[in-house]
């Protein structure tokens, strides 16, 4: 792949994964606005960050093996040759406004939007699921109602699954039910997003430092 194509595939992958990011994140601040497009507008906040981790982090993951593909291809000792420049714009690097453009563009279209992962895990952590068989609330996370393997494995059965929502409980006409969520498995749900989380963290860190130290191309 050359590099026109390959800063174009870049530029893809790497806007799509900001674009869940950024909308997730507006989701889960309760604000009316989202991006237009697909989004989590049908999600609660506590949910949308479930929605937000699952579908960018393999985006991520993606835009940041391509990033070290290119600070390989391009061993300038400049970082910002090493960086893929969005859209493939033919970019003079002598130039102030072209170096300014690829530096700007790359924080808002890269950097930040992987930094609000963090956000994104620290509201799933701090949310509340409800069994669903008695609407008991229980702390999202692995403490408090994992205390051993059995529970841990047990949870992945159906009768075990929660939903993970931000107002809980409501009352019907027949009983009390939950308020629509999203299903939520005690174990498996925190420890796939942690996972995630701190792969797409561990792949940023390789990437920084292919783009920092050129011999440390062998991390990636």
């Amino acid at each position: 792949m050359d590099k026109n194509a390959l800063t174009k595939v870049w530029t893809v992958v790497t806007l799509g994964a900001s674009y869940l990011t950024i909308n997730a994140f507006l989701q889960t601040q309760g604000w009316h606005f989202v991006l237009p497009g697909p989004n989590f507008d049908k999600a609660e906040r506590y949910s949308a960050t479930i929605y937000g981790i699952m579908l960018s982090a393999p985006l991520w993951l993606a835009s940041l093996a391509l990033t070290c593909v290119h600070a390989n291809r391009h061993g300038s000792v400049w970082i910002v040759s090493r960086l893929p420049v969005p859209f493939g714009l033919d970019i003079n690097y002598a130039d102030r406004v072209g170096r300014a453009y690829i530096w700007i563009s790359s924080l808002l279209v890269w950097f930040l939007p992987i930094l609000l992962n963090l956000q994104l895990i620290a509201k799933f952590f701090h949310g509340t699921a409800y069994r669903l068989s008695d609407c008991m609330p229980i702390g999202v996370g692995l403490q408090g109602h994992l205390q051993t393997w059995k529970d841990f494995t047990g949870s992945f059965r159906r009768n075990f699954v929660y939903a993970i929502c931000e107002s809980g409980r409501v009352q019907t006409g027949s009983g009390e039910r939950l308020r629509d969520g999203i299903d939520y498995f005690p174990g498996l749900t925190p420890t796939v997003l942690l996972a995630f989380v701190v792969l797409v963290f561990v792949a940023l860190l390789s990437t920084l430092a292919v783009l920092l130290w050129p011999n440390a191309d062998d991390s990636c």
